[in-house]
């Protein structure tokens, strides 16, 4: 039961990892690209996005990608939803 409870950990940690990757590449980028206020509000649609994923164990870094890919998507659609709504 102890070697299971070590993996399990283990397990738990490097997806928590993966998932850190993830935001961080995410926000990182948004900043370079639009700025702090920007990469916080894609950091909050990654973690939107990650809240519909399956509990940590389940997931992968497949499962991660996707939430970063979905969290971009919605990210941007929500940018670009502000500026077509100013022009006019």
């Amino acid at each position: 039961m102890f070697e299971q409870q070590i993996f399990s950990y283990t397990a738990y940690e490097k997806e928590s990892h993966i998932a850190e990757q993830e935001v961080w590449t995410l926000m990182h980028t948004v900043s370079r690209l639009l700025g702090a206020k920007n990469a916080r509000r894609a950091g909050g649609a990654w973690l939107e996005e990650a809240d519909l994923v399956d509990s940590p164990p389940v997931s992968t870094s497949r499962t991660w990608r996707s939430v970063t890919v979905a969290a971009s998507a919605l990210f941007f659609n929500t940018i670009n939803a502000g500026q077509s709504g100013s022009v006019g």
